[in-house]
């Protein structure tokens, strides 16, 4: 049996409406969905629509309690009894729309351009008109994120194509942002889906096992994490060293990684760059980086010079030590194969 909330009272509109609750026990929480019915003008005729609405701001007032009263007459009326039939709760509901279906048998989600009649009842919506209000075609490919925080068994999909622009997740710290980044990577893998992820905090490295530690039956084969070799020690079997090539990294990126700054240090480093991608085609390491810059080094007479070289050879050793870089670099390709 649908519940009742109370009516509609007061000035209404297309966009909102408020209604009284009937009774406080079963007053709606806020957030919460509610529906009623509107007199819709479709083409030439005047049809009743079912609209779902969400409850934006609730309030209680209670005419012995106000702020002409003093706080000496509340608390002896506190301690005589609150007369509850006097207890008024009013909510404030935002209209989203109704279900409109064509004659052939398309469905959109439309707003009233009509507003609510006071008095009109208001119900609790009901999780069959809530679940068809956000369905969304197959063509969206609809993602099942979740479910309403008191309704379990109205579980909210999201559109899996409208991710491919760009998509932010933004939640206070701690409210499950990295949590709900996974359970949209579960459910795009679960369509076929690659996906590249840059997971610094490690979040999703063991999204290969359940809650319980046990390997998933189905993401245990659908994840490889690729590891720089600097990083922390990850002893697991979907695990891959990711190599970067010197090679590969842009002349920007290398100064500002080896933290080298000065102009007359950057033009150094330029030009052996330079030198080895034209000698060896582009195939060339750290090492050999800095075996050219000792080269040149010791052939430089002027102090001033070496002090330069040096610089840059100290700046691209302790780079060195971070192990960022190695020979051979991973193929690009490996991190989009089906």
């Amino acid at each position: 049996m649908t519940l009742v909330y109370g009516p509609v009272i007061g000035q209404t509109s297309p966009s909102f409406f408020e209604f009284a609750v009937a009774d406080p026990e079963v007053r709606p929480s806020n957030y919460e969905y509610v529906q009623i019915e509107v007199e819709e003008m479709l083409g030439e005729r005047r049809e009743r629509v079912t609209v779902l609405g969400q409850v934006k701001a609730i309030y209680s007032s209670h005419p012995f309690y106000d702020a002409r009263t003093s706080p000496e007459a509340m608390w002896k009326q506190r301690q005589l009894g609150v007369a509850e039939d006097l207890l008024q709760t009013i909510a404030k509901a935002k209209i989203l729309g109704y279900i409109h279906r064509s004659e052939d048998g398309g469905r959109e989600i439309r707003r009233p351009r009509t507003p609510p009649l006071p008095g009109t009842p208001v119900y609790r919506a009901s999780d069959e008109l809530i679940m068809e209000f956000f369905r969304l075609p197959e063509r969206d490919l609809p993602l099942v994120v979740g479910h309403l925080l008191h309704r379990p068994g109205v579980k909210i999909p999201i559109s899996g194509r409208e991710l491919h622009g760009h998509t932010a997740i933004l939640a206070m710290t701690r409210y499950g942002k990295s949590y709900f980044a996974g359970k949209v990577m579960e459910e795009l893998l679960k369509r076929g889906a690659t996906i590249l992820t840059i997971d610094v905090h490690g979040d999703y490295v063991n999204m290969v096992n359940r809650p319980d530690g046990v390997a998933h039956d189905f993401f245990r084969d659908k994840v490889t994490v690729y590891r720089p070799e600097g990083a922390e020690a990850l002893n697991l079997p979907h695990v891959k060293p990711l190599r970067l090539a010197v090679a590969s990294c842009g002349f920007t990126e290398l100064c500002s990684l080896a933290r080298i700054q000065g102009d007359l240090q950057m033009i150094v480093l330029r030009n052996v760059l330079r030198e080895l991608g034209e000698e060896r085609e582009g195939n060339y390491g750290l090492e050999d980086v800095i075996e050219r810059l000792e080269e040149r080094m010791e052939g430089e007479e002027r102090a001033a010079e070496r002090v330069r070289f040096f610089n840059v050879i100290r700046r691209l050793e302790d780079l060195r030590t971070r192990r960022i870089f190695s020979d051979y670099e991973t193929p690009v390709r490996e991190f989009f194969r089906p």
